[in-house]
């Protein structure tokens, strides 16, 4: 599932790729992630419980959906894993978006997963 918000503080959208643990009677597909595959239970019900939260930031001009690999190994493992694509070096958000001295700010990130964490 994907979110899209926006953190008002910082004028900035921010969006979220979220991986949880599924019920056991859920049934995972493969799945494109546009730059790899996978296998995930789409719209699956979640598991009871209570799970951690692990926030997950790509590397520059990625995508939180590059580590889907890593995001699914983790929710399959009993966590909440918030992907967070950051505005500025993430291709989800267009190409007319991507501006390469966005890395040179390396102090929106933690912002950004900070947003996610609220």
């Amino acid at each position: 599932m994907i979110l899209r918000t926006e953190d008002f503080g910082q004028r900035r959208p921010v969006l979220v790729d979220v991986w949880y643990p599924a019920s056991p009677a859920a049934t995972e597909l493969p799945y494109n992630y546009g730059l790899g595959h996978g296998h995930v239970a789409v719209s699956a019900d979640a598991a009871d419980s209570v799970w951690p939260v692990i926030v997950l930031s790509h590397g520059a001009f990625g995508a939180a959906r590059n580590y889907s690999w890593i995001a699914e190994h983790l929710a399959r493992h009993g966590y909440l894993v918030g992907g967070v694509s950051h505005y500025g070096e993430s291709y989800l958000y267009g190409p007319e978006t991507v501006a390469p001295a966005s890395v040179l700010h390396p102090g929106l990130r933690p912002q950004d997963c900070s947003f996610v964490q609220q």
